[in-house]
């Protein structure tokens, strides 16, 4: 808990006197200090230790279910694909949440601005403390299920699909899927945003 408050409290990118060290990295190109300049620019706030405890405590139960249910596949890769899959999943939820908690950071997801704009009135942004916590996980569960819902990236089972004489998935009505998918999307995005 302790790291989650820690991380989720500090602001993206670089903080003002690293950016003013940084100003002029370009003249720097190939030295040491431009690459330091790509270092530490965000911070995960769940580390991805985290994620392994997570995912590791999932797969022995996931094996525990399966040894209990005798469900076992006959086909030992097929188990493996399941498997692969599942992770691949799990990253992308964990991954989504992640970027979902950088919303919940000082100044958001712009960073911490430049004092001497004029056009930005510079406030401290209020500290997350652990009375916050409940509340940000349940947003973030939300928002991580609306992204889910917009399904951009899948598309179902083959028999959901029209197919062609060769039996293969035809492009034109994939490419329409996705961009109908990646619409909504980005809809519900700027509604967001406004």
């Amino acid at each position: 808990m302790d790291e989650f408050l820690t991380n989720i409290n500090i602001p993206i990118g670089l903080n003002i006197g690293e950016k003013l060290n940084n100003m002029h990295a370009y003249d720097l190109a190939g030295s040491e200090s431009s690459l330091e300049m790509s270092d530490g620019l965000q911070r995960a706030i769940l580390s991805i230790h985290l994620y392994l405890k997570v995912e590791e405590a999932l797969m022995v139960k996931s094996n525990f279910f399966l040894l209990n249910n005798f469900q076992k596949e006959q086909n030992p890769s097929r188990n493996e694909v399941i498997t692969e899959l599942e992770h691949i999943h799990n990253k992308m939820v964990f991954d989504c949440l992640n970027e979902i908690l950088d919303f919940y950071r000082p100044h958001g997801l712009v960073g911490e601005p430049y004092p001497w704009k004029l056009s930005v009135r510079v406030q401290k942004p209020p500290t997350i403390t652990k009375n916050h916590v409940e509340k940000i996980l349940r947003e973030c569960k939300k928002k991580v299920m609306e992204w889910a819902s917009f399904m951009c990236g899948y598309y179902g089972e083959r028999d959901d699909f029209i197919r062609d004489r060769t039996n293969s998935y035809a492009d034109e009505y994939l490419a329409q899927i996705k961009e109908e998918r990646l619409s909504k999307m980005l809809a519900a995005e700027v509604r967001n945003f406004l």
